[in-house]
């Protein structure tokens, strides 16, 4: 197979971290956060299976957050990395240097002095937006202890002493970190519960046909450079495109490929991470070495079992 030596290497396609897609349940995503923040929910939780796209959408949605007249409510975003000593200076720590602090060795410093700089830096995104409201986004939410809660809700609570509402909202797999919000149900910290885990919400990939005709019309839509330049689709089969042919148009026929997987192998739903390799290898290899025109179920076969969906992701049903 070939590869279009025309696209640069900083396209999107050419590195699937950087290609964003507004899919429908980014969007749902975005309407489920305004509503909380517009009802002064205090945090949250997001669930969904590994490599569905939480993370990627919370980076597509965090700047785009206001409130009801419109002004801008500030955000960070915070992985909680793996970690064997999971111990509130630590969360400090890490939290500290997500916002880009350089920090002297763990000796050298102490919980109190790393939460003042953190709770600083965000009463800082808070003045600089003129708003008294920020987001703190916690993704990997199933690699914290529970008494790392403990740590959100003393930032929480020293902001609100300026007058500054912290929300927090938490993102995990599904199936590990059910472990962690059955402890926090199960343990005396019902406050943290009432705090920031009384709302939930299920983040999918791709779970019906609409959803996935909205993904690939993206590609027949978004252009690189943005605005002037050429559309996805167009960069890759230029003389198609030029004819009127459109990747939306397989919708049928690659949701029929994806069904047999998810029949056999019983997915909730087409991963985005999976979803992008899959078409990407379409578009860059496939379709402009053998044409538009040839387009096969058996070629979207082959583009879904290269995207790693298989191995990486299911398990057989029964």
């Amino acid at each position: 197979m070939t590869q279009l030596a025309t696209i640069p290497p900083e396209h999107p396609l050419l590195n699937p971290l950087q290609l964003k897609l507004m899919t429908p349940e980014v969007r749902a995503l975005k309407t489920v956060l305004k509503q909380w923040l517009w009802t002064g929910s205090t945090g949250g939780f997001i669930q969904g299976t590994p490599r569905v796209g939480k993370t990627t959408a919370l980076r597509m949605v965090g700047d785009q957050l206001t409130t009801r007249t419109g002004a801008t409510i500030p955000s960070h975003l915070f992985s909680v990395p793996p970690s064997d000593k999971r111990s509130i200076a630590m969360l400090y720590r890490n939290l500290c240097l997500s916002a880009g602090f350089e920090l002297p060795r763990p000796r050298q410093t102490n919980s109190e002095m790393l939460l003042d700089t953190f709770y600083h830096y965000l009463m800082d995104k808070a003045y600089e937006a003129g708003s008294n409201r920020v987001v703190l986004f916690v993704d990997e939410m199933q690699r914290l202890a529970i008494g790392q809660i403990e740590a959100f809700a003393q930032l929480h609570d020293m902001m609100g002493i300026e007058e500054v509402s912290l929300t927090v909202i938490f993102t995990g797999n599904d199936i590990e970190s059910d472990g962690l919000l059955n402890a926090i149900e199960a343990s005396e910290r019902r406050h943290i519960q009432g705090r920031f885990f009384t709302q939930g919400h299920e983040f999918k990939g791709i779970t019906k046909k609409s959803d996935l005709k909205a993904c690939l019309g993206q590609y027949d839509t978004l252009r690189y450079p943005i605005n002037t330049g050429a559309t996805y689709t167009e960069c890759c089969v230029p003389k198609w495109f030029r004819n009127g042919w459109r990747l939306q148009h397989l919708t049928d026929e690659v949701w029929e490929v994806y069904r047999d997987y998810q029949r056999q192998y019983n997915l909730r739903g087409w991963g985005m991470l999976y979803f992008v390799n899959a078409v990407n290898v379409l578009l860059l290899d496939y379709l402009p070495k053998h044409g538009a025109d040839n387009f096969s179920r058996k070629m979207m076969n082959e583009c879904i079992k290269v995207s790693g969906l298989i191995p990486s992701m299911v398990r057989p049903a029964g």
